[in-house]
């Protein structure tokens, strides 16, 4: 074959490496040759190549830069691309390795963000202050049982400063919970309806009269007494201080 001078430049600037024939078909049989063109990707599988790598001589420095890439692709898990051959596509893996390298670059904006959200210097603290979260479900279950030691523990201090009376535990336990706050501003602005841990030990010592016998209580005292629903024998034992 004679092949022009701008053919012949391109052949041995490895251009292009296959030819592609154009054939006549009769009754599913080739049987005539129309043309040939020069191709890069010849549609028939297996086709030698015009151009062998055995037959070219690059040069020492594109041979050591073939040989880079191939490294990178292997470090970054590319699979180096091949062509019809079996010969390597030094192009087209190069454009695999560059969006492999794009990729990785926005996973590691990515990460760099993640870590300054959480205030880490690298991923391993990232890892260590994630293996102490608590998850979720586990919160919301811990901060209502937090919640609810919160709140018995203002409804008994609410009932020691006689606050509260029995027939409101109930109601105090599921208000406090609810809104802590609330609860213990409406206990602090509550007049004072049972006696409270003070009262009762002065109550344990009892005023007496100058003869030595129980003082009778004030009207005002028994009424809050009848209000409490104590009994005449509770009162009494109250009066003797027991």
């Amino acid at each position: 074959m004679d092949w022009t001078d701008r053919a012949k430049e391109r052949l041995q600037g490895r251009e292009y490496r296959y030819h592609s024939p154009v054939l006549h078909f009769r009754e599913g049989r080739p049987y005539q040759l129309h043309s040939v063109a020069l191709t890069n990707h010849p549609a028939l599988h297996g086709y030698p190549a015009l151009v062998a790598d055995d037959d070219s001589k690059p040069n020492q420095e594109d041979k050591k830069m073939n040989e880079h890439l191939k490294k990178i692709a292997t470090m970054l898990g590319v699979t180096v691309v091949a062509l019809a051959d079996g010969k390597e596509d030094e192009k087209a893996t190069a454009d695999a390795v560059y969006a492999k390298l794009t990729a990785l670059q926005a996973s590691q904006t990515a990460t760099a963000e993640l870590l300054k959200l959480h205030d880490c210097a690298d991923v391993d603290a990232l890892n260590v202050k994630i293996a102490g979260m608590v998850p979720s479900s586990e919160k919301a279950e811990l901060q209502l049982r937090l919640a609810k030691i919160e709140a018995e523990k203002a409804v008994t201090k609410a009932f020691s400063d006689g606050k509260l009376v029995e027939a409101q535990r109930s109601w105090a336990l599921a208000y406090a919970e609810k809104d802590l706050k609330a609860f213990n501003d409406f206990v602090a602005a509550s007049p004072k309806m049972a006696p409270g841990p003070v009262d009762s030990a002065l109550l344990g010592n009892p005023p007496k009269n100058t003869d030595g016998s129980p003082k009778s209580f004030s009207d005002e005292e028994l009424k809050i007494f009848k209000t409490l629903n104590l009994s005449d024998e509770q009162i009494n034992k109250i009066k003797e201080g027991k």
